[in-house]
């Protein structure tokens, strides 16, 4: 029984960890999509290679989408990073194309947090690269079915 409780509790815990930071992202860039915005110039646009190991040991190789931008907020100028919440990686072409849609020197507008006008993002109603709540809700799943098997099994 005390194994059954255990995995519970890390599966439980795995899971609401999980399930926590893909809900706050999502909060936060549907909050994000309600911010004012102001005009904004990119300073630099470049794609970056990003390069992991999946589970299995295979290396992938993505790339990211950067960005450094500047605007003003009540006769302050700021500078911002983020293009959208989360942290999205895609193929070469896809981060290229994304790349010269905020070519250096563009305008466009830039939606600031007006609480905080140092949090910034261009595109804040972009879901891509956010985390996925579906890890979370399966540990949380896992968990529940071993303390039910527990339970049912005494």
């Amino acid at each position: 029984m005390a194994i059954e409780i255990i995995v519970w509790v890390v599966f439980n815990g795995i899971g609401f960890v999980l399930l926590n930071k893909a809900m706050t992202i999502r909060r936060k860039a549907k909050s994000a999509a309600h911010w004012p915005s102001t005009p904004g110039k990119v300073l630099e646009s470049s794609v970056e290679e990003d390069t992991n190991r999946s589970a299995t040991g295979k290396v992938e190789t993505s790339f990211v989408p950067l960005v450094v931008y500047e605007y003003n907020v009540d006769g302050k100028t700021f500078k911002g990073e983020r293009i959208i919440f989360g942290r999205p990686n895609f193929d070469f072409i896809t981060a290229c194309n994304i790349r010269d849609k905020f070519a250096v020197d563009s305008q466009m507008p830039v939606y600031y947090n007006p609480d905080n006008p140092l949090e910034a993002v261009l595109a804040p109603k972009s879901t891509a690269g956010m985390l996925s709540r579906v890890p979370g809700v399966f540990f949380i799943l896992i968990g529940i079915v071993v303390a039910l098997f527990s339970i049912f099994k005494s």
